[in-house]
């Protein structure tokens, strides 16, 4: 992956200036691609998540079960 193709740096570039460094550093955290499937869960509450996502096509939420019964 290039940076030129990198959705992060396309994004964070928007916002602040990134030298051509910085925009190799961010394009490979982006190396290593996964699908989800509709439905499917990236992490449960209490996980420990060492990853970094970056949604390229979709969408994804995060939510919180209260005791209530809310979310």
């Amino acid at each position: 992956m290039t940076s030129a193709s990198s959705c992060l740096v396309a994004k964070l570039s928007h916002y602040v200036p990134l030298s051509e460094a910085d925009c190799e550093r961010l394009a490979t955290l982006e190396k290593t691609e996964r699908v989800f499937e509709t439905g499917q869960e990236v992490y449960q509450g209490g996980d420990e998540n060492k990853d970094l996502h970056v949604v390229k096509y979709g969408w994804a939420f995060s939510y919180t079960d209260l005791p209530d019964g809310r979310r």
